[in-house]
């Protein structure tokens, strides 16, 4: 597993949209306690966010479909499930961050972890398309480019894939 490190986005929401992050400044230094230096506690990050979630539509803070279109929230979510290192987990990321898509422009990582997802579910062509994106949004994003020249050796593109990883 790539053991690209977790950071935030820069504001957490779509554009323009009216409802405020899901994640806390306390969360997101609670989700940042349980990453560690060398391991984390990737289950604890999950049930902290599920409850999380619970709490907030429960409190009328936001409602679910605010929460899954957090982009903050997505790019956690996805890093605590692809760092599981388990088959359910990558699914569960694929299944969760296409609701913040809207929110990912110009966020390579959201791309990258998108990718990473489907390429772990198999779903390998729709992986390409989204690192190949990454690769756009943020061009200075290495694990974009470590993801799009896996993809990209994976169809046989041997050259196109060596440049990928020189850019990275």
């Amino acid at each position: 597993m790539d053991t690209e490190k977790q950071r935030s986005s820069p504001d957490g929401t779509v554009p323009g949209q009216k409802a405020l992050p899901v994640l806390t400044a306390e969360d997101v230094a609670a989700l940042e306690e349980l990453c560690g230096d060398v391991s984390g506690y990737f289950y604890k990050m999950l049930d902290y966010m599920d409850q999380r979630v619970r709490d907030g539509v429960r409190r009328g803070e936001f409602t679910e479909e605010q929460a899954r279109a957090d982009l903050d929230l997505a790019l956690w979510y996805a890093y605590a499930c692809l760092n599981v290192d388990e088959y359910e987990y990558y699914y569960r990321a694929s299944q969760w961050m296409p609701d913040s898509e809207p929110a990912a422009k110009g966020c390579g990582t959201w791309y990258y972890r998108y990718a990473a997802s489907l390429m772990y579910c198999g779903r390998l062509e729709e992986a390409r398309k989204y690192a190949e994106q990454g690769t756009v949004e943020e061009p200075d994003y290495p694990w974009a480019w470590l993801l799009t020249a896996k993809l990209r050796s994976h169809f046989g593109e041997k050259e196109a894939a060596l440049a990928a990883v020189g850019q990275g």
